[in-house]
């Protein structure tokens, strides 16, 4: 028996791409004039659409993504094993589905912020943090709230100016980041894929970026605040987050794309796959 796989695949992976960043700039949008310009001050609205809260639509439509590409990986390794291309290549698809499907759970759950800062509260011995300190608090906020209960000897967390749980994740998310550069250009003999690996890898890179310097807290918004006349700047800060977390979405975006552009022209080279039925 064989399986035929026929689609416009070049059709569906442009319109993918069109609608996921068309949303991805609404979502923006929405959050942007509610929270930012505060042109209608509704609650419930305002918090649905808030970029920078875990339990709004920007928070769900990114996990979405993530578990997206985890399922095209998981077609991909599939689609290799079947066609009995080198193991290594295999494990690879493999890797990478399931790393993709990690960070799709870990966005919906914040397990990343929640383990980081639960070491920093064992390892700095400071139990009176449990109560208080929030996974995304910046260093500079956190530190203000218990500086009377500090230890003397202060931990590698207390030192660290960003976020806690960018020490102990930073090393495996870089090592998959290179695992990633380094696999998907050798495997993607395609220009077109290379380009939207290379981009999506880029909106990855500059969201981290933006993230340690949100995790210093209001520090690095209080020039620019002054220039802008502005009391607070709290709304510096939610702009920041704002465009992190969608340059984030634009490398889920990107990579979906990829990859679905990918799995097209490997179907393309090998257009049909034998099932022995027994």
């Amino acid at each position: 028996m064989t399986l035929r796989f026929i689609w416009n695949s070049n059709r569906l992976t442009k319109r993918v791409l069109i609608t996921l960043i068309i949303c991805a700039f609404f979502i923006l949008g929405a959050d942007l004039s509610l929270n930012y310009f505060r042109m209608l001050d509704i609650g419930p609205i305002k918090r649905f659409f808030n970029i920078t809260r875990e339990d709004g639509i920007a928070n769900f439509f990114s996990a979405i993504l993530l578990v997206a590409n985890g399922i095209v990986l998981f077609l991909l390794y599939w689609f290799t094993k079947v066609a009995k291309r080198p193991k290594k290549i295999v494990f690879g698809w493999l890797i990478l589905a399931l790393f993709f499907m990690f960070m799709g759970i870990d966005d919906a759950t914040k397990f990343h912020e929640r383990v980081g800062s639960t070491a920093k509260i064992l390892l700095s011995g400071d139990s009176s943090q449990s109560s208080s300190l929030q996974e995304s608090q910046p260093k500079q906020q956190s530190t203000e709230a218990t500086a009377e209960n500090s230890p003397e000897d202060p931990s590698v967390f207390d030192k660290f100016q960003s976020y806690p749980w960018q020490i102990i994740f930073g090393p495996f998310f870089g090592a998959m980041g290179f695992f990633v550069l380094v696999f998907l250009w050798i495997n993607l003999p395609h220009t077109h894929s290379r380009v939207l690996f290379v981009s999506a890898l880029a909106f990855y890179v500059i969201a981290v970026g933006l993230d340690y310097i949100e995790g210093l807290g209001t520090s690095p918004y209080e020039g620019v605040t002054i220039l802008m006349g502005e009391k607070s700047p709290a709304k510096l800060v939610h702009l920041g987050k704002a465009i992190e977390e969608t340059l984030e979405n634009l490398g889920h975006i990107f990579f979906l794309v990829c990859y679905m552009s990918h799995l097209q022209n490997q179907i393309k080279e090998e257009p049909f796959i034998e099932l022995k039925v027994e």
